[in-house]
């Protein structure tokens, strides 16, 4: 849990459902089932982002490649790319989803965010100084590659931070999956006949969603993934020395585009791949052929169905290289020793697509009337952690939790209007993994009631 994500931020770091700063910012389930258009840059995509409108708030950054250099030519997104905000008042109100699109080869998008109502018709405008959270992200997309590209932990705020209602430097940092190109027919256990090269490090679930990128080991709080699979390809040196040269003849062009064009037309270039299961204290070891470049290695970790998963380490994109080169994202310094490589760690920080939905309802569109029974669906799956959802009125104190151990635990942590309430107001409910706000939803109620009594005493502390 020492290690540091990337996270959503409203000041310099992301915001829970009533945290102060510094704790990761929630799925937040979308009220609107068409996205608002409220890009902010102005005159064209090839301009920088303008200022909002006189009582707007701006939300303003870059989408790239992690562990990609800005200037390198494997960092660019397509231009283009549909970027989607959702904030998260302080006193619950869940805004509609609103959408924009990246402007240039730097990935460019900002926000323009307007006032927004709630079902009583009251204005809500986002502003991170008073506690407002907010989420950003990039739904999954084909690249030109032909690779899946996802979101890599959660986007980081830059060195501006908030200053009033804007937000600059917001970094959504992508993560793209291989495709069969990078690896031969696999080899696995730790010594197959004429292996000389060596790989072996730590696997570990990360916990700390409000982390930043740094050299750390698996902390406390982490999890080792255990049944996990990680898998290695190597270039021979033929194969390394035929893209070095590709890249020193098209210097503009991206290592990952280069590397699938010359590996397709010359899978032999590959000396071999290698796999290994990651064991009870999540530790893994593997071993390459002996014509392996020690500094042209890529790696990746499966889940038990064999689905390769988002990591902080040093292979975020495509790419054959030294671990110890393009280890900014790594959670921690690769060592070279006389064998191959150890500590070569992985932090596994899958994209979180899991949702809480308070079924029926929601803060923009429709009141709760007296006598509802608050119903809750959660879907996608759930985080490896404990997982508790928890209910909370609009002062953030807690109402009512229950522990969820499957996705339809969901079904069976409904919230009872009993009461009447003079003044409208707002309950919310969200997932809390760990000690991390990981979703969330909410519904408008006036003139209708008091909550029942809290289903268990389980309450989870970490927004701090």
């Amino acid at each position: 849990m020492h290690i540091k994500i990337p996270a959503i931020l409203a000041l310099t770091s992301t915001l829970a459902l009533t945290a102060p700063v510094g704790v990761a910012t929630p799925q937040v389930a979308a009220t609107s089932t068409q996205p608002i258009v409220a890009g902010a840059v102005a005159g064209g995509p090839a301009e920088m982002p303008g200022e909002p409108r006189v009582g707007n708030a701006m939300v303003a950054g870059h989408a790239r490649y992690g562990g990609v250099a800005p200037g390198d030519g494997g960092s660019a997104v397509p231009e283009s790319t549909p970027v989607n905000l959702q904030w998260l008042g302080r006193d619950g109100f869940v805004s509609p989803v609103y959408t924009t699109v990246t402007h240039t080869r730097a990935g460019e998008w900002a926000f323009d965010l307007p006032l927004a109502r709630d079902a009583f018709g009251r204005g809500h405008r986002f502003n991170p100084g008073r506690g407002d959270t907010f989420r950003v992200w990039v739904d999954p997309f084909t690249n030109e590659r032909g690779n899946t590209v996802t979101v890599l932990g959660y986007p980081a705020s830059g060195a501006y931070g908030a200053v009033g209602r804007s937000t600059k430097d917001v970094v959504i940092s992508l993560f793209e999956h291989p495709g069969n190109y990078m690896f031969a027919a696999p080899t696995s256990g730790d010594a197959p006949a004429g292996a000389a090269v060596k790989v072996a490090g730590t696997v570990w679930f990360e916990s700390d969603a409000a982390a930043e990128p740094g050299h750390r080991d698996k902390g406390d709080g982490d999890r080792a993934a255990q049944g996990y699979t990680v898998e290695f390809s190597g270039l021979n040196e033929v194969g390394r020395t035929e893209i070095a040269n590709a890249l020193s003849r098209d210097p503009r062009g991206g290592q990952e585009d280069i590397t699938r064009k010359i590996l397709l037309a010359y899978p032999e270039f590959i000396a071999g791949t290698a796999t290994a299961r990651v064991d009870a204290e999540g530790r893994y070891s593997l071993s390459l052929p002996a014509d392996t470049d020690p500094q042209s290695i890529y790696g990746v970790v499966r889940d038990v169905q064999g689905h390769t998963v988002e990591t902080l380490s040093p292979f975020t994109t495509p790419r054959f290289s030294s671990p110890g080169k393009i280890g900014d994202l790594a959670p921690n310094s690769p060592e070279l020793t006389d064998t191959g490589w150890d500590n070569v760690n992985f932090a596994v920080v899958p994209w979180g697509n899991v949702a809480v939905e308070i079924v029926g309802k929601d803060s923009s569109n429709r009141r709760v009337a007296p006598g509802e029974n608050l119903e809750v669906r959660l879907t996608g799956k759930l985080p490896p952690f404990v997982n508790t959802l928890e209910w909370r009125n609009d002062t953030g104190a807690l109402l009512s939790t229950c522990v969820i151990e499957v996705i339809n635990d969901g079904a069976s942590c409904s919230l009872a209007l009993t009461s009447a309430r003079p003044e409208p107001t707002s309950y919310s409910v969200g997932l809390v993994s760990g000690s991390t706000l990981v979703a969330a939803d909410s519904v408008a109620v006036g003139g209708t009631g008091t909550v029942s009594p809290p289903k268990s005493s389980r309450i989870h502390v970490g927004f701090s």
